[in-house]
């Protein structure tokens, strides 16, 4: 998927990453910055920033004053956007305050591991980001930069369910293919369908206190829209058919047929255009603090 396209997937899913995330799980958090902030400036790291959906969130609900927010992703052209939507933040936001926000384009592992720890972080976040990278490296070298009592908050962590509906017979052979290619060795390591068990096991290794988790799944079904129809909308068809196209790329990278792959994917689609697809997948927010 071109950066554009990946763009538009990142806005389209905006609304159902809004529906998703866990409430009592945000609420907590936000609750735990604003006390934070309180006390002391807070130095939020979020890793795997992208166009800067969670940032926004955060500017809405805990107030822009008091904050700093370092955004780290390897795409260069999601931080670039990134900038402007916030920028498009600020000219609505009727307080005036920006936070100090600073940008870096660097793989995860590479800027985390190679950071001199000068300046320590109050918050770290991750959205809909761990199940791509080697968790454990990324959470250990994450939370070396942290100080005692700093927040970690992990959301939209897949847990290796996904669901399509009506059903067809290929699904599971098809979404048995799409987890086997994300437990691939992706480098020095191998990934995960489970990355939310990975980081519940981490977590527990290193007598790191769970402070709230609970379910963030996506559930993407046909509603009845304002004009009285039934279906989707049209971030949401954007959003589904991006889903189609990740698992398309993923399975056909695993060699499986290639025409049952196309008649699945065209049927699937076909279930988008007549507003039929029910899309499920189960995923967990866990809000952790370092000892």
């Amino acid at each position: 998927m071109n950066n554009k396209r990946f763009i538009q997937y990142l806005y389209a899913k905006k609304t159902t990453d809004d529906r998703s995330l866990n409430l009592r799980v945000w609420l907590v958090f936000v609750n735990r910055l604003k006390k934070l902030k309180k006390q002391k400036q807070a130095r939020i790291l979020e890793l795997g920033a992208g166009i800067g959906t969670m940032c926004e969130r955060l500017l809405e609900a805990a107030d822009p004053s008091g904050m700093s927010y370092t955004m780290l992703d390897d795409n260069p052209a999601l931080l670039k956007e990134a900038e402007v939507r916030l920028k498009r933040w600020y000219r609505k936001n009727t307080s005036g305050i920006m936070p100090d926000l600073s940008f870096h384009a660097l793989e995860a592992g590479a800027w985390l591991s190679g950071r001199p720890p000068d300046i320590l972080f109050d918050v770290i976040l991750a959205h809909a980001f761990l199940d791509l990278v080697d968790i454990r490296v990324i959470l250990g070298n994450a939370l070396s930069l942290m100080d005692p009592g700093g927040l970690v908050y992990l959301t939209i962590n897949y847990d290796g369910l996904t669901d399509f509906y009506p059903s067809l017979p290929a699904d599971e052979e098809i979404i048995g293919c799409y987890h086997e290619s994300m437990r691939a060795v992706k480098g020095a390591y191998r990934g995960t369908d489970k990355s939310c068990a990975e980081i519940f096991r981490y977590l527990a290794d290193n007598r790191i206190p769970i402070l709230d988790a609970g379910a963030s799944d996506w559930a993407v079904v046909p509603r009845l829209l304002p004009d009285g129809s039934s279906g989707h909308t049209e971030e949401e068809r954007l959003f589904l058919s991006a889903i189609l196209s990740m698992v398309e790329d993923s399975v056909s990278g695993q060699g499986f047929d290639s025409g049952t792959l196309m008649s699945w994917i065209e049927e699937r689609r076909a279930q988008i255009n007549n507003g039929t697809l029910v899309y499920i997948a189960h995923q967990m927010d866990i809000l952790a603090r370092k000892p």
